[in-house]
């Protein structure tokens, strides 16, 4: 009756479970997981067959749950947790060759200011572009290190790529950071510089314009020729706008302080900054006072080098007229919609 029913059921799922544990290889495990553990969580499906690992083994460990399929090139050990790290390792391994650069590298080498969503990889000429764990792009040489664990970009070839993908204050900041850390010399700079200039890469001469102001003779236009360069720059705003050139604001005594240009209807200051740039990081202390002041007054600071009216003054316009957009909602804010 129901009750041998009962008893034959269990004694085949006794008998099943013992026969898998008989073919379970548990030596393959433990040698799998140390890999994986090197490798936040993941490994590839290369590495785990290296390993000793058969089709049907690891069938038998995603079917039983102790393996994940991430892609049909990478393994994850599910018992580890699913962090950036494994994502971003998961990535690199996705694409044989590979190293995370540009703004996911920026995050790997902890630069501050970046976030990323999706890894981006990039991977010999030879390489399949499709992935479904990053976005791949290719390159004829890759300049990578190993940073925790993950095949990256170098520091100096990471900062030069970002110029591609962000905004050039972003990255100005960046470089900065990593001189005045000494996390990179100007030297590691200018070798980038060399390579990209003799390889013509785009956004060369940016680059190269970036270390030059950075070095320790380097060249400072007249303010005469950067303040023409402003002021051609903020000739483009709209008619209405008003910019008083050479002003002084309010909070300060008249012919005490001076600016480049002030945007009372905006409350904005606009400053050409053609100092060399050790000379504007000795001054950093007193910049930032005179920009907190301008705060304390409600109004904004936004200061330009001979790069941005040079290199980007489309964009340097753009963060004109988007700080004017503000502004004019802050003057102007829309209502809340009415309650239900």
């Amino acid at each position: 009756g129901g009750g041998q029913f009962r008893l034959r059921r269990r004694l085949r799922c006794h008998t099943g479970a013992k026969a898998l544990s008989a073919m379970y290889d548990h030596e393959l495990d433990r040698t799998i997981g140390a890999i994986a553990r090197r490798q936040h969580g993941v490994l590839s499906l290369r590495q785990a067959q290296d390993a000793g690992a058969t089709k049907a083994m690891i069938a038998t460990r995603l079917r039983v749950g102790g393996l994940v399929r991430l892609s049909p090139r990478v393994l994850a050990v599910a018992s580890h947790p699913a962090t950036w790290q494994r994502q971003f390792k998961a990535a690199e391994l996705g694409t044989p060759g590979s190293a995370l650069a540009d703004r996911s590298a920026a995050v790997i080498h902890g630069l501050e200011g970046f976030r990323v969503l999706r890894p981006t990889v990039v991977a010999p000429p030879s390489a399949n572009t499709r992935s479904g764990l990053a976005t791949v792009r290719r390159a004829a040489t890759i300049h990578a290190t190993t940073v925790d664990g993950i095949r990256v970009t170098t520091l100096p070839r990471t900062l030069f790529d970002l110029l591609a993908c962000s905004p050039l204050p972003q990255v100005e900041r960046a470089i900065d950071d990593c001189l005045v850390t000494r996390r990179l010399g100007i030297a590691a700079l200018a070798a980038v510089e060399r390579v990209a200039t003799a390889s013509r890469l785009a956004n060369a001469g940016t680059w190269r314009a970036l270390v030059e102001e950075r070095s320790a003779d380097a060249w400072a236009p007249s303010s005469s020729e950067l303040e023409g360069r402003l002021y051609r720059l903020l000739d483009q705003l709209p008619d209405l706008v008003e910019v008083q050139r050479q002003a002084t604001p309010p909070w300060w005594k008249a012919a005490t302080h001076r600016v480049d240009a002030y945007l009372p209807g905006w409350r904005l200051i606009v400053e050409a900054d053609g100092r060399r740039w050790h000379t504007r990081l000795a001054d950093f202390d007193r910049d930032q006072w005179r920009d907190n002041l301008a705060a304390a007054h409600g109004h904004l600071v936004i200061r330009f080098t001979h790069l941005h009216l040079t290199c980007r003054p489309a964009e340097a316009l753009e963060v004109v007229l988007a700080a004017g957009r503000h502004a004019a909602a802050l003057a102007h804010p829309v209502p809340a919609p009415p309650a239900a």
